[in-house]
C-alpha cells in the first residue's frame, strides 16, 4: 500500500485500497467502515478511532500505513514488525493533543452523569469495564457494548 499516494483529500482511494485488500474478510471491512463512518461524525475520537483500527489490522498491518495519513499528530499507530516481518518492541506513544484530552474528559464526564441515572445501564457498563479489565473482553468488544449502552441511553 503506497501511503505516499493517500492523501487527506482523498480518502476514497484509501477506502477502495483497503477494500480490495480485504475482499475476502467481509466482516472486518464492515467493521472498518463503521469505525470510519463513527470518526468522521465525531462519535468516536482519535485515540478509540485508534484503538479499534489497530485491532482490526493486527494480522495484516500494511493498511496501517495508509490509515496514519487520516490521524491527527501524536496518534499515529506504530508498526509492530519491521520490513523484514520481525517484531519490534513499540516506543512508548506520545501523550495525545491537551484539546483532545479536554474533550476526552468533558464527554467521559457528561456520559457518567447520564448513565448513573439509569441503573440498568450503569449495571451494565460497570460489568462492561470490569470484564475488560479481567481479560474476559477484548477492546472491540467493549467498544461495540458500550456503544449500545449510550445508544440505549439516547433512547
Amino acid at each position: 500500500m503506497s501511503a505516499s499516494k493517500i492523501t487527506k483529500s482523498n480518502p476514497r482511494k484509501y477506502l477502495k485500497i483497503v477494500k480490495n485488500k480485504l475482499q475476502n474478510k467481509r466482516e472486518i471491512y464492515v467493521r472498518f467502515l463503521q469505525v470510519m463512518t463513527a470518526y468522521s461524525a465525531q462519535r468516536i475520537d482519535p485515540s478509540g478511532v485508534k484503538s479499534v483500527v489497530k485491532e482490526l489490522f493486527k494480522e495484516d498491518q500494511e493498511p496501517i500505513s495508509g490509515f496514519n495519513t487520516f490521524l491527527p499528530k501524536g496518534f499515529e499507530i506504530k508498526p509492530e514488525c519491521d520490513q523484514n516481518g520481525f517484531k519490534i518492541k513499540l516506543e512508548c506513544e506520545q501523550t495525545p493533543p491537551k484539546k483532545y484530552v479536554d474533550i476526552e474528559y468533558s464527554e467521559a464526564l457528561d456520559f457518567v452523569r447520564k448513565v448513573k441515572d439509569d441503573d440498568r445501564i450503569y449495571k451494565s457498563f460497570v460489568t462492561i469495564m470490569d470484564m475488560y479489565k479481567k481479560k474476559n473482553k477484548s477492546l472491540d468488544e467493549v467498544c461495540r457494548e458500550v456503544y449500545m449502552c449510550v445508544y440505549l441511553l439516547q433512547y
